[in-house]
């Protein structure tokens, strides 16, 4: 056992039932984020998405305006 890092089996042991109590935890978390929020943590858009949808928003507003130095013509 000491090529991974433990002293024992029993060392071994201790450090996995800890790993599979907090893999339970974090489990347990998850199941109660899920009944919290349900479908709105579903339907939540990526920061990527919003920052593409929002570039594009800017793109659409540069091609709407004339340039004002034409204008002045």
């Amino acid at each position: 056992m000491k090529e991974h890092h433990f002293d024992s089996v029993q060392a071994f042991y201790k450090e996995l039932n800890v790993t599979k109590k907090e893999n339970q935890d974090y489990e347990s978390a998850c199941v109660e984020y899920e009944k919290t929020y349900g479908e709105e943590a579903v339907n939540t858009r990526s920061v990527r998405e919003r920052i593409q949808q929002k570039e594009q928003i800017v793109k659409d507003k540069e091609l709407g305006r004339e340039n004002p130095a034409k204008q002045k013509r």
